[in-house]
């Protein structure tokens, strides 16, 4: 159920994605759930039960490599499909919600605010030293939660902010989110490293004009906001000053290879 009156769009994107090669009866296992209808006087729209568990716990098991691989052909699949979206994300678009959001963690946390000024300042030679790669649709919203995993059967889930953009974002993404879980769960970035490498390395070789370093990129834009939501989200308080230590290290690395740092 929506709040506001998007659930016929959302219903359309979501039929159009199954009538590109995300019905049933592909052969690449990849799916999204049946849409089924709307229910405009509730602004709802529907679609059909799917089973799995969303990724992370596979991500997290034996076979992770092999789970991150098929997440890499996921998303080259969904970079792929032709549909048409006015909507367009691009990596300025991304800082502007980094410049929005950070302010408010130093008026929460004043103590961090020359670190997290440095970190803006940083986050804006980033994006401008970023090359630009051809718009594909992508999903802006991909992390673990967002890939349903049931056997071999992989279902993508919630495409409300699909849109135009660089699909290096939904890796830089997925392995940001995987990254930001590893400190707060486990004190250290490196509990999904393998795991990262496969998805990035399995995606480069699908998506040929792909690279490693933009993935890195956007990971770290990813883990920046990801200071601001450590302060709004319950239980991730803790959290918050070591996602910002690693975001300075991950700035300066990146700018020293760029010959950009300060």
């Amino acid at each position: 159920i929506h709040a506001k009156s998007r659930h016929e769009r959302s219903f359309r994107l979501q039929q159009a994605m199954w009538e590109s090669r995300f019905d049933y009866h592909n052969d690449d296992s990849i799916f999204v759930a049946r849409p089924l209808g709307t229910v405009p006087e509730v602004q709802m729209w529907l679609q059909e039960f799917v089973p799995g568990t969303v990724s992370w716990d596979a991500l997290s098991g034996p076979n992770g490599e092999t789970i991150a691989a098929r997440v890499a052909e996921t998303a080259y699949k969904l970079h792929q499909v032709d549909i048409i979206t006015e909507r367009v994300h691009t990596i300025e678009d991304e800082l502007q919600i980094l410049e929005e959001k950070l302010p408010q963690v130093v008026r929460r946390m004043p103590q961090f605010k020359s670190r997290i000024d440095a970190v803006l300042t940083k986050c804006r030679e980033l994006a401008i030293s970023t090359p630009t790669t051809q718009q594909t649709g992508i999903h802006r919203d991909f992390y673990p939660d967002q890939v349903l995993v049931d056997g071999d059967r992989i279902f993508l889930l919630d495409h409300d902010l699909y849109c135009m953009g660089d699909p290096h974002l939904d890796i830089g993404n997925f392995v940001g989110h995987l990254i930001e879980y590893s400190l707060r769960k486990h004190g250290t970035p490196d509990t999904f490293a393998a795991c990262q490498n496969a998805l990035v390395e399995s995606y480069c070789s699908l998506q040929k004009d792909s690279h490693s370093t933009i993935v890195d990129a956007y990971a770290t834009l990813t883990l920046v906001r990801h200071i601001f939501l450590s302060t709004r989200i319950a239980g991730r308080s803790h959290s918050t000053s070591p996602i910002l230590s690693y975001c300075e290290a991950a700035l300066s690395d990146h700018l020293s290879c760029k010959g950009l740092a300060k």
